[in-house]
């Protein structure tokens, strides 16, 4: 799997701090961190271990563009 987008609302520590490391270590190489209620995206990028080496973080207005994939999302459409 190149890039897992996790959608979370209230789940969002858990998903940091659980399933990250997770993907990491499965060798997933993009993971976006979709938070609601924070009206961001974070993108996780080169997993070494359980962790990953890049994280950047994208506020309405901004666009991602994956690293792995030909996709790129403008952070207010994936909000909405």
């Amino acid at each position: 799997m190149l890039l897992v987008i996790e959608v979370a609302d209230t789940s969002i520590g858990y998903d940091r701090s659980e399933k990250l490391p997770r993907y990491a270590r499965a060798g997933i190489l993009e993971v976006w961190l979709v938070d609601l209620s924070g009206n961001r995206v974070e993108q996780h990028t080169n997993p070494h271990g359980d962790q990953y080496g890049s994280k950047q973080t994208f506020g309405r207005g901004q666009t991602v563009n994956a690293q792995t994939v030909s996709l790129g999302l403008a952070v207010d459409d994936i909000l909405g």
